[in-house]
């Protein structure tokens, strides 16, 4: 004696199923939400790296404080809004360089933004006449 079971899925089948779309669906999210971190991070690490310099190009052209060791501090107005900068001047004392050595200065530079777990640090050495 055979028995006929209407067409359709069974209890155990949908809920399998939704099991395994929901699984699908947590991958996605997470994948999601860390390719948007890295992109956040990665456009923190271009604007931060520009602003740096334009920062350094700053203080080669006009060098008024560079006598003195700071720090430094200021933000970067309305063109980017968040954004702040910190910054050191250390004399560099150098018998190789001789008479232009008093010229040498080394620069540590900071900028931060707001909302920004990180901060971008950079050092370098110029010559500030």
């Amino acid at each position: 004696m055979r028995i006929d079971r209407p067409g359709g899925f069974a209890l155990l089948e949908m809920m399998v199923a939704l099991c395994i779309v929901a699984i699908v669906l947590v991958a996605v999210y997470q994948l999601h939400l860390s390719t948007l971190t890295a992109s956040q991070a990665a456009r923190f690490d271009i604007v931060a790296s520009m602003l740096a310099q334009k920062k350094l190009s700053d203080l080669e052209i006009r060098p008024e404080n560079r006598d003195e060791t700071g720090p430094f501090f200021g933000e970067f107005g309305n063109d980017f809004p968040g954004y702040k900068w910190e910054m050191t001047l250390e004399r560099v004392d150098s018998a190789a360089l001789k008479g232009s050595g008093h010229d040498l200065r080394k620069i540590e530079l900071r900028i931060i933004a707001d909302g920004q777990p990180s901060t971008y640090r950079i050092r370098t050495y110029r010559m500030i006449q």
